[in-house]
């Protein structure tokens, strides 16, 4: 798939979550809820950043595709739905925050 473990990370979720043959009226709820509620804060923050990665454009539609059997044309078609996962779990807030270090580090 790809080398980055934060787009690893989205991708693992993408594919038991938002897999193209299994996505129903609750997928998105189903996902905000398991990951919102993961006991590994590790698990969270490299959930968030690979899903800000791929709103940024740092996602190939190929890869994502392979994960979850969705098919987009153009990386911006790719970008939009991804940024209507991100509404999902963070609302307005800029996804590139995530890549950011938290304060203190």
């Amino acid at each position: 798939m790809t080398t980055d473990p934060d787009l690893e990370a989205f991708l693992d979720a993408a594919q038991v979550y938002l897999d193209v043959n299994a996505f129903d009226s609750t997928s998105m709820s189903d996902l905000v809820t398991a990951f919102t509620r993961d006991p590994a804060p590790e698990n969270q923050i490299a959930f968030r950043r690979g899903l800000a990665k791929g709103v940024l454009g740092m996602l190939s539609p190929g890869a994502y595709e392979r994960a979850t059997g969705e098919d987009f044309d153009t990386l911006e078609d790719l970008q939009a739905w991804l940024k209507k996962i991100g509404f999902a779990f963070y609302g307005d807030e800029d996804p590139s925050n995530a890549l950011q270090p938290p304060i203190g580090a």
